[in-house]
């Protein structure tokens, strides 16, 4: 009994003496760059805009040419932190693959997911049969939606990293526009961090689901 004391003392005393990781080090100065862990405790509401390009990345005019653009967006939400539900909405111009817009609001919750409006040429049953329009979404949308409200939401991203530093992991450096960027991993995202303000500058995903291999899918964070 007293040899497994002295070990587990000698293991705490090594653990203390080893200090916080590379990767919690990275998260803790996040945290404290966008103003501690408290002030990201006490946000209870966050409302936003922006705009959106994307582009279909397995398409182009010419093999191995640029990727085809496919539209451009303009979009407003409101996110209550605590009851976890957000509401987005957009008005998606699409250039590809034929000209139109369509103008639509999303509501996300922890359990299901609602669009209100036209949102795609092809509506389904419940779409056709609503007055106004609107659908439940499919659960591959709730899913996508959700994870996307999780990158979106960078400050409880850090928080939740914060509090949990046993699934924060070692990633890659992440190199863009010529600057490398330090990074770690958790749940499904990488996220790189700025190496002189310590504020996080990219979230990023991989999509396994393709022909070419990996294509990477980042937020760009800025001032």
């Amino acid at each position: 009994m007293k040899r497994l004391l002295a070990l587990c003392s000698a293991f705490v005393l090594l653990s203390c003496a080893t200090g916080p990781s590379k990767e919690q080090q990275l998260v803790s100065k996040a945290v404290e760059a966008v103003g501690g862990a408290q002030a990201i405790a006490d946000i209870r509401t966050i409302s936003w805009k922006g705009s959106v390009k994307q582009w279909e990345p397995e398409q182009s005019d010419v093999p191995g040419g640029e990727m085809r653009f496919a539209n451009e967006a303009q979009l407003e939400g409101a996110i209550d932190v605590q009851a976890r539900v957000s509401r987005t909405d957009w008005v998606k111009n699409f250039a590809y693959p034929a000209p139109r817009t369509f103008t639509y609001g999303e509501i996300v919750t922890a359990d299901a997911g609602y669009v209100m409006g036209v949102d795609s040429n092809g509506r389904n049953a419940e779409s056709m049969k609503a007055t106004p329009q609107a659908h439940s979404m499919s659960g591959y949308r709730l899913a996508t939606s959700q994870r996307e409200g999780r990158r979106g939401n960078i400050a409880g991203l850090l928080l939740a990293m914060l509090f949990n530093p046993e699934q924060v992991t070692p990633a890659a450096d992440i190199v863009a526009d010529g600057r490398s960027y330090p990074a770690v991993s958790y749940q499904g995202f990488i996220i790189a961090f700025d190496p002189q303000t310590g504020l996080p500058a990219r979230v990023r995903s991989l999509d396994y689901d393709n022909i070419w291999g990996d294509v990477t899918y980042d937020l760009v964070l800025s001032d």
